[in-house]
């Protein structure tokens, strides 16, 4: 933490003690106010003349005057009354402002840091838990999966024992393939990372023989296999010892195996026959970041194509995997049609489906253990949810006896951040690709339409890959939910860029043809919400270093996304009871509408990103998206609503669940909708654990341009109560894309936002082809 952030600071005040928000119970006069951040990262005041003698802890700050402060603690208000205004306005300052602040300048984690790199080790030992949802481990699913398909092999139409691994970044499949071992596997592991890299597993002591480009390389590869092929025909050996003794991870050049391969090659004729296996435990033989043996040589052919020619040379129990991120998985696995081999491309034989899909997902998670949407924003806990990685990290940090005590948990928070834009410094120019990966884990996956620039998210930028056929060319990828990957992209977002920024490049995109176009109306309402809910004030403080996973009072959110109508308008600190005079006022209109608002708007909401469940509302919990930070965008075909922002009524439980309920529409010209035809078929039994009758609210966003040019605008639509759910359900209803209505917004996000909302592909366009465009224009005669 930086110290000019950390560092105590003194400041000569009056104070006055309320308890209850309304009874005086102390007041102090020329007395020093301390205040600093603690060891939790928790804003502490201290009233003190020649000792401590109080102790706060600062929740939120509702009201400031002139000289003056108001703020709330733990058990009450206190009221501030500085002697200049400059100590006034610096305490204000600190008081508002993140604790995170002290990581606002963040740069790249570097992870040649020697405690990172013995952290990323450590938890590389981290066995890879049983998945509850599924009831099995990645080494299990692994083991079987190899085993048919070696079974397959047997039948003689496959053109040799092996298949590609492909997946994103930190999903356990190194692990996974090492953990073999303990299924009764002997494994042969060989990491092919660049001699520059400094990544962990390390790279192979063989890994320069492999890539070399002047050696007989077919010799050389069939003097690989043949070594740990002879090792084991000679004498059998336990797993875990073979795997251990002849791992070929230190890079030593006086490692067993290098001397036994480089003796073997030197000794040997051209002609080396691979002997045959006779072992009754599987052998497979693993090639890590194998991408890397895709250089081509002088005659045109990699060094990947000619050790792929020789493994149909393997028989008997024998298997082979390539493990990479793979940007172009279609040079290691092309259709038939392209296939170098003849055998391949005549059709007699097939190849194997790659693997992409390891039952590696919310593993460390503990979902007993977040038992309140206070728990939902703690950082271990957010890391825990998603791919294997982060939860192996904070696992091992805190399991550790204390080894990585002084490891400070923003360089876990850099990782996360780096590697969602592929290690480049946060200050550079972000790509497209690093555009969409921000806003697809914040607002759900914006799809490519190019399928290479799928495969190059997946290797560079975290997306998931969730199917592949590669016979048809199919590549799917999606950014599933992970709090701590829509924290760093609120990070990157907010403090290294700006949301123009993101917004601009949507448009790019959108006119080049280079994103689907689906979904435009929900996309654009997504970015207003998660950008409201960035700016919102915190109804605590974020716990170090998260600066956006953080709780906010429902009443705050709408107050930020509609605008407060003045300086006496409704606040948590006066029990939501607004004294302004203006009619527009979000929070009256919600009080107007239901019984007990206060429980509605004293809510907390948590959301950092959208989700895209794979179940309609009736059948998809509330309480395990506050779990993980998480909204709802609902598939095609839900009933009556688009978005769902959970609430939990209560900070300590998940007792009492309420949500906010968007609905989205993207019509130009259109007419107010009747208020009969806005709730529709909303009701709360349409959700799977919402509380009985406990108020909602319902958001109506008309995000096209009003009918006859009127002016953007906010109303009140309920005009009656109809029946029992009328009376838990208020209603507010916008129509535009204006910072009249949302305020948050600033001019430029407004302007960039309606020309997304317009946007359209050019196509030729962009390129100023006049001839081809008129060509097109005729084909497209409507």
């Amino acid at each position: 933490m930086n110290s000019n952030v950390n560092e105590p600071r003194f400041i000569p005040i009056n104070i006055f003690i309320y308890e209850s928000h309304d009874q005086v119970i102390e007041k102090k006069k020329n007395f020093n106010l301390k205040y600093f951040l603690n060891e939790e990262n928790e804003k502490i005041l201290r009233i003190s003349d020649d000792k401590d003698r109080d102790f706060f802890i600062v929740r939120t700050l509702f009201t400031d005057k002139k000289f003056q402060i108001e703020i709330e603690v733990k058990d009450g208000t206190i009221d501030l009354i500085f002697s200049s205004s400059k100590d006034c306005c610096n305490f204000h300052k600190w008081l508002t402002a993140s604790p995170s602040e002290a990581i606002k300048n963040l740069q790249t984690c570097d992870q040649n840091d020697e405690m990172v790199k013995s952290l990323i080790e450590d938890s590389f030992l981290i066995d890879l838990k049983l998945n509850p949802k599924i009831g099995i481990n990645s080494r299990t699913y692994l083991s079987n999966t190899v085993k048919q398909m070696m079974e397959k092999f047997k039948r003689n139409n496959y053109y040799a024992p092996f298949s590609v691994i492909c997946q994103s970044s930190g999903f356990g499949k190194s692990r996974a393939c090492v953990s073999l071992v303990d299924e009764g596997f002997y494994v042969v592991y060989c990491c092919l990372r660049p001699k520059e890299s400094k990544g962990f597993p390390k790279r192979s002591c063989l890994a320069d023989d492999f890539l070399n480009t002047e050696l007989n390389l077919k010799k050389y590869f069939k003097c690989y296999f043949s070594t740990f092929i002879e090792l084991l025909n000679d004498s059998e050996q336990d797993c875990r010892q073979f795997f251990d003794k002849y791992q070929q991870e230190k890079g030593a050049k006086n490692n067993i195996i290098f001397k036994s391969v480089d003796g073997k090659y030197n000794d040997l004729t051209d002609e080396v026959n691979i002997p045959e296996y006779s072992g009754d435990n599987p052998l497979i033989f693993v090639f890590d970041e194998a991408s890397n043996l895709l250089k081509a040589r002088e005659n045109g052919r990699s060094n990947y194509f000619i050790l792929r020619s020789i493994l149909s040379e393997l028989k008997k129990n024998i298997f082979v995997l390539f493990l990479d991120t793979f940007s172009h998985l279609s040079e290691f696995m092309p259709i038939t049609a392209n296939d170098p081999s003849n055998r391949v491309f005549s059709g007699h034989l097939e190849l194997f489906e790659p693997i992409y899909l390891l039952p590696n997902w919310d593993l460390f998670v503990a979902l007993d253990s977040i038992r309140s949407i206070h728990d939902s924003v703690q950082y271990e806990n957010i890391c825990k949810f998603g791919r294997a990685l982060w939860g192996s990290w904070i696992y091992t940090r805190t399991n550790s006896n204390g080894k990585y005590k002084s490891l400070d948990c923003k360089q876990l928070y850099h990782l996360a951040a780096s590697k969602l834009i592929c290690s480049k410094s946060f200050d550079d120019e972000f790509d497209e690709n690093d555009c969409l990966a921000i806003l697809s884990s914040r607002i759900g996956i914006i799809k490519p339409k190019c399928l290479s620039t799928c495969q190059e998210m997946v290797a560079k930028n975290m997306a998931i890959c969730t199917y592949v056929d590669n016979q048809r060319n199919v590549f799917e990828i999606d950014y599933p939910s992970e709090p701590i990957l829509a924290e760093a992209a609120a990070y990157l977002i907010n403090s290294k860029k700006n949301p123009e920024y993101f917004v601009e490049k949507l448009i790019f995109m959108t006119e080049s043809s280079l994103i689907s176009k689906s979904d435009k109306g929900e996309i654009i309402a997504k970015l207003i919400l998660v950008f409201t809910k960035d700016k919102s004030p915190d109804a605590s403080i974020p716990k170090y270093p998260l600066q956006f996973t953080k709780l906010v009072y429902v009443g705050e959110f709408i107050q930020s996304l509609f605008g407060k109508c003045g300086k006496n308008c409704a606040s948590i600190g006066n029990n939501w009871t607004c004294q302004s005079k203006s009619k527009f006022c979000c929070v009256k209109m919600i009080k107007r509408q239901i019984d007990n608002a206060y429980v509605l708007l004293s809510g907390f909401i948590n959301f950092t990103h959208f989700v895209k469940p794979n179940q309609y509302m009736n059948k998809t919990s509330l309480v395990m998206a506050l779990k993980r930070c998480a909204a709802f965008h609902f598939k095609i075909g839900q009933k009556a609503i688009d978005l769902v922002i959970p609430v939990s009524c209560n900070m300590n439980n998940f007792d009492l669940i309420s949500a906010i309920v968007v609905q989205v529409k993207l019509w130009n010209d259109t007419s107010e909708p009747e208020y009969s035809t806005i709730i529709g078929n909303i009701d709360s039994s349409l959700f799977y654990d919402m509380s009985k009758d406990v108020p909602y609210l319902v958001l109506y966003m008309q995000l096209g341009a009003p009918k006859d040019n009127k002016p953007p605008y906010l109303k009140d639509v309920k005009i009656s109560e109809e029946g029992p759910e009328s009376k838990i359900q208020a209603v507010i209803y916008s129509q535009g894309i204006s910072r009249k209505i949302f305020p948050s917004l600033s001019k430029s996000l407004e302007s960039k936002l309606k020309a997304f909302a317009a946007s359209n592909e050019k196509l030729f366009k962009l390129r100023g082809d006049k001839k081809n465009l008129k060509i097109y224009n005729t084909i497209r005669f409507f």
